[in-house]
This record gives C-alpha cells, structure tokens and sequence, in this order.
C-alpha cells in the first residue's frame, strides 16, 4: 500500500501538479500530470540524475507528499504487471545514453554470461505491442547501444519485467550504471538469481 494520486485527470488545489526533484531541490510545476511526468524526466536527463522505470511512481510518492488531500491509500506493486514496447524502447535508450557519453561496456565474456541467465528467467517477458512494427527501431538502438556482436542467446531475449530494459542491450551495460538507474523498490524485486542484484 501507499499514496496513489485520485484522479490525474482532476487538476489539483492551486491550479498545478507539483514535484521536488530531491538532488536539485528544483519543485517543477505543470498544468497536467502527463506535462509534470515528462518535465521531471527532462530535468532528470539534463542533470544525469536517475529514471529508473517506476520513475512516475516516485513522482506520484512526491506530490502526495506536497499535496495529500489529493492522494489515497492504494496498491502499489514492486514490478510493473505489464511493460509495453514504447516504455521499454524509451527506457533502454535512457540508459543507453549514459554508454554514449563514455561509459565503457562489459567484456562478451560477461555479456554472455548475462545473457544466459535472462535468457532463462521467468521474468524475461515479451512486452505488449507491435513488436514488429518496432523491431527495426529496437535492432538501430542495440547496435547503437552497444557496438558489439550478439549473444548467442539473443533471439532468447526480451525484456526484464523488473528494470524495463530490452535484455539484449542491458547485458552489455555496467552494472553501476543499471544500478543507477534501479529504484530500491526495483532492486528489491528482482530475483535472488538476477545477476543485477
């Protein structure tokens, strides 16, 4: 249980939806849930601060706590019950550009590795969505991503139900990087097996 907005459609008391983002101490406020979600993100990106895939969960958590009159108790899961294939894809390239800034990848060796235990988790989920229709911009951001050559376990892989990254793109990333970007409420969800944890 915890804090859930009741309505996002209902602008609030005073006009706006409010968020302080921790690190800056910057409150963003916006007209409309959906234009407060996508500021936060750019504040976040244009600083390196993380956004990890529940990130709207944590705004959410910091405009109950600004405003509670306009939140209640609700279910709140540790992991995403579905991922699509745009959240994925965005969420892939948000890690994706901290590699491009100079982050070095892993070794194959250690992809590899990574690779076969995605490959066989049960959390190595197909996410909702034309995923055909999507495949040629999902292909261009891998080989964009990570330079390399596949897996051998790639056609195995799809996404982490837990973290939302494609997992043949993810493998190859730093594990402090992953981390980074990883909620606690995330990191506490994922598997005893996870090579993330």
């Amino acid at each position: 249980m915890g804090q859930r907005i009741k309505d996002k459609e209902l602008v609030p008391q005073g006009g706006v939806f409010r968020y302080v983002q921790p690190e800056s101490g910057l409150e963003i406020r916006k007209s409309s849930w959906g234009n407060l979600v996508n500021a936060v993100r750019k504040h976040r990106q244009a600083n390196g601060y993380a956004i990890p895939i529940d990130y709207e969960r944590e705004i959410e958590e910091g405009f109950c706590e600004l405003i509670p009159e306009a939140c209640k108790e609700g279910e709140v899961s540790p992991s995403p019950k579905r991922l699509t294939i745009g959240q994925v894809i965005s969420f892939t390239s948000i890690l994706g550009e901290s590699l491009l800034r100079g982050s070095p990848r892993c070794s194959a060796e250690v992809a590899e590795e990574r690779a076969s235990t995605c490959a066989s988790c049960p959390d190595n989920i197909k996410p909702q969505g034309c995923t055909g229709c999507n495949s040629r911009k999902t292909d261009k951001l891998i080989a964009k991503i990570t330079g390399t050559k596949p897996t051998s376990q790639d056609s195995r892989l799809e996404s982490c139900r837990h973290c939302g990254c494609l997992n043949r793109a993810q493998v190859w990333f730093p594990l402090e990087i992953l981390k980074k970007h990883m909620s606690k409420r995330v990191r506490e969800a994922l598997p005893n097996h996870c090579w993330k944890k």
